[in-house]
């Protein structure tokens, strides 16, 4: 049974025995999603790490995204990612086995949007877009794995290494095409060594060697049993060798990347705190950004397989979620412009949908205009802390609130003020203090 008193966090700013107590799985909550918002100073994050301790507490699966690295929580799981040398990593390549929702060629358009949105600098054409899905569906076919055969669903995936591979195959294909001749090439070294006068041999050694081992590079036998169910023509056609030279300039380097070929890390019960703080600080925050909505999908996602929350076996009497996702100063991870009211974005499918899959997502950040419409009207509980009078005005309109009345919550004590709004139920409260 779901303790429904909850946690307190503030008191009344005019009534100083008023109480509010945040509990996310109370009576009449329509769901578990939490705002936090509050200018530097204010106390959001301490009061994040409290919320954080207290779904520890309730022993939920905490997921953290950490983007400066000072989020710690005593007993948490810690799983950092660097740009060098990362001891952990993602694989774009996991698939979800559902006929609706999953297969190769969903994946395929993923993978792409991904990539081209966080590591392609200027954008692909759409040509290049189209010539990527294709190399990533054909990777997945180096691992017999096939959109038309879902029994191949569950096969060991490719990991972003493959990809690089087959790329540089296809590469010496288009560049080279000499695999038919290798055998000629082989044996007029074999004459060379067999026929050459040992004293000119041993000056032209080095570069005999240098021959050998383009020879030995450019050895297509072994690699045509890798490849070769991959249909060649598509990428030696005249219009598709044009652009791909273009496109491999990007993948060589991405291939490469250690987030793609680091260990997948273990989740465990209680705060998982993924710490991406090392893109933000080496001003690579697109990566960071890209690890962000990896981890969200991905969570998301398994989330929907395995089914509606309330249905699920030995879920707990009033409980609404099981799992939580965390981002501290998300606006380093949500969507701007156009794409931020884009009610497909990850951020506004979770908030309108994850409830009925058990995952709550709480958001902070400093300003509330960071956030899309959907997220302010979805999201049922939001606590706002002092902002600043520049903000009066979006925070009042966020509400539903004059703006004299965010003025006067905000300017009558100097002890952390907050407006907290429980389902349209709006009032001023004094944040508590908390200790360790």
């Amino acid at each position: 049974m779901v303790n429904d008193d909850g946690l307190l966090i503030a008191r009344g700013l005019v009534h100083k025995n008023e109480q509010y107590k945040l509990n996310l799985e109370g009576p009449g909550i329509n769901n578990g999603h939490l705002l936090l918002v509050g200018e530097s100073g204010s106390g959001k994050t301490t009061l994040l790490v409290r919320v954080i301790k207290e779904m520890y507490y309730q022993s939920k699966t905490v997921f953290l995204i950490d983007f400066h690295g000072d989020m710690g929580i005593s007993g948490e799981n810690y799983i950092k990612y660097t740009p060098r040398n990362s001891p952990y990593g993602v694989n774009p390549f996991e698939l979800e086995i559902n006929a609706e929702t999953g297969g190769v060629k969903i994946q395929s358009e993923i993978i792409t949007s991904m990539l081209n949105q966080y590591f392609m600098d200027n954008g692909l054409g759409k040509k290049q877009r189209n010539i990527l899905r294709e190399l990533i569906v054909d990777t997945y076919k180096t691992k017999g794995i096939h959109e038309e055969d879902m029994n191949t669903w569950d096969k060991e995936v490719p990991i972003m290494e493959d990809l690089g591979k087959l790329v540089n195959y296809i590469r010496k294909v288009i560049n080279a095409e000499v695999h038919s001749n290798f055998g000629v090439l082989q044996e007029s070294i074999k004459n060379i060594k067999n026929y050459m006068p040992k004293d000119s041999f041993e000056k032209s050694k080095e570069s005999i060697e240098k021959i050998e081992e383009v020879i030995n590079d450019i050895n297509m036998e072994n690699e045509k049993q890798i490849y070769g169910n991959i249909n060649l023509g598509y990428y030696l056609h005249p219009s598709v060798k044009r652009v791909f030279e273009g496109l491999y300039v990007y993948l060589e380097d991405i291939v490469k990347m250690t987030i793609f070929n680091g260990e997948k890390p273990k989740i465990t019960k209680g705060v998982n705190r993924l710490d991406f703080s090392a893109f933000t600080q080496v001003n690579k925050p697109l990566i960071a950004k890209f690890l962000a909505e990896f981890t969200a999908q991905k969570l998301f996602r398994a989330s929907m397989i395995r089914g509606q929350y309330s249905e699920l076996s030995g879920v707990p009497e009033g409980s609404k979620f099981d799992r939580v996702l965390v981002f501290d100063e998300s606006k380093l991870a949500l969507p701007n412009g156009a794409e931020k009211n884009n009610s497909y974005n990850i951020f506004n499918r979770l908030v309108s949908e994850s409830r009925k899959y058990g995952l709550a997502l709480f958001l902070a950040s400093q300003r509330v205009e960071h956030y899309s419409e959907e997220i302010l009207s979805n999201i049922f509980t939001k606590i706002i802390l002092k902002v600043k009078a520049n903000d009066y005005k979006s925070v009042a309109r966020a509400l539903g609130l004059k703006e004299d009345f965010v003025a006067d919550t905000f300017s009558i004590t100097k002890e952390r003020p907050a407006i907290i709004d429980t389902n349209g139920s709006k009032h001023s409260y004094i944040i508590e203090r908390f200790k360790d």
